[in-house]
């Protein structure tokens, strides 16, 4: 098995198309958002007008968390340290977050109709909310329209944060070295997920088995071998189990992540490898295009839906554009060269190996 320290540095070399998909999977989202937007009626979705069941943006959402599984289980693995470790995963969630969560109190409420006195009214609940990764909420805002709020997409990343936390337990229980276990616990999670209504402890397991999904792939990089055959029977596989209800997310997650995944190891030599590759300003484009488009809508609500969204791509992309050189890049980069220290380091080391001692499933 190859050093998995060196893997992650070749994706630290972009030697990969994990740039392109991001770009990709933010802008399904637009895609999808467009049409529910104008009048609530999500039926008119692409993807759902031709299958019935998920949408682009539920394809894009989890595909973004299949591509974090499998690149934050290496994060962890080539971390010096949990503290390391956490420290990076605010550093790449918080500071975007809160800022979008400032443009769309500063800038959004007013535009879309709410007053000064509504945004001090939900101000101190808003920074808790913050806190939380939860999104902004402001009473009167784009009053009369299809999801009057600032910004529906924000909600999954609390979820993203979560996640995140999974893979320390993935760690400390040594279950991120059994990729048996990894599976098992994927496939449990996705059970449950479809046996609970829609609330947010169903959604939990369907986010946590997606991007178990990723860690899996992870764990068996060395093994799993991409191959165009693989990627139509996966891509036919795809296809015939979207029209299922049922089978519809769960099939995403395993031929969906190899078609993923296939397109990174195949585009890792070619053009769209340098696509969003440096700069990625995909996590932005994510963050600011529906309170984009809103405010677009808000004021030409007879606009084109293909004009509206390409505006809102183009805008959008612009403030990633701009949060990614402004804030995200340099933040990453003082979290990358800051250090726990060792002592501190250490006792937190000896803590996780004491409860891992206890809780190893793998023994025995």
């Amino acid at each position: 098995m190859s050093n998995p320290v060196k893997e992650v540095t070749r994706f630290e070399n972009h030697n990969n198309a994990f740039g392109f998909i991001r770009l990709v999977l933010a802008s399904l989202v637009i895609v999808a958002h467009t049409p529910e937007l104008i009048d609530g009626d999500r039926s008119r979705e692409l993807l759902t007008r031709i299958f019935g069941t998920l949408s682009f943006g539920t394809v894009a959402v989890d595909g973004f968390f299949v591509v974090s599984g499998y690149l934050i289980a290496g994060s962890y693995i080539s971390n010096n340290g949990i503290i390391n470790y956490l420290v990076r995963r605010i550093a790449r969630i918080y500071p975007a977050f809160l800022m979008c969560c400032v443009f769309c109190l500063a800038i959004i409420a007013p535009l879309g109709g709410a007053s000064i006195a509504d945004i001090f009214s939900s101000l101190i609940i808003n920074v808790k909310e913050a806190m939380m990764l939860r999104p902004p909420s402001v009473p009167n805002v784009f009053v009369g329209t299809a999801h009057p709020v600032l910004n529906g997409a924000m909600w999954t990343i609390s979820y993203e944060f979560r996640c995140y936390i999974l893979v320390i337990i993935l760690g400390i229980t040594k279950i991120i070295n059994r990729p048996i276990f990894i599976l098992i616990s994927a496939i449990l999670c996705m059970i449950a997920y479809k046996n609970q209504y829609m609330n947010e402890h169903a959604l939990n397991f369907r986010f946590a088995g997606i991007f178990l999904i990723g860690v899996l792939f992870y764990t068996k990089r060395d093994i799993i071998v991409f191959k165009k055959s693989y990627l139509i029977i996966s891509g036919f596989g795809l296809t015939l189990f979207m029209f299922s209800q049922y089978m519809a997310e769960p099939a995403f997650a395993i031929f969906g992540s190899y078609i993923i995944f296939s397109i990174a190891s195949f585009g890792g030599s070619r053009a769209i490898s340098q696509i969003n590759n440096r700069d990625d300003i995909s996590y932005g484009l994510y963050l600011y295009a529906w309170p984009v488009e809103k405010t677009i809508l808000w004021y030409y609500p007879l606009i084109n839906p293909l004009i509206a969204g390409t505006a809102t791509f183009i805008v959008a992309c612009a403030f990633g554009w701009i949060s990614w050189h402004a804030l995200e890049k340099r933040v990453m980069r003082l979290s990358m060269k800051w250090d726990a220290p060792k002592k501190l380091e250490r006792k937190v080391s000896e803590v996780i190996r004491a409860v891992s001692i206890r809780v190893d499933p793998t023994r025995g």
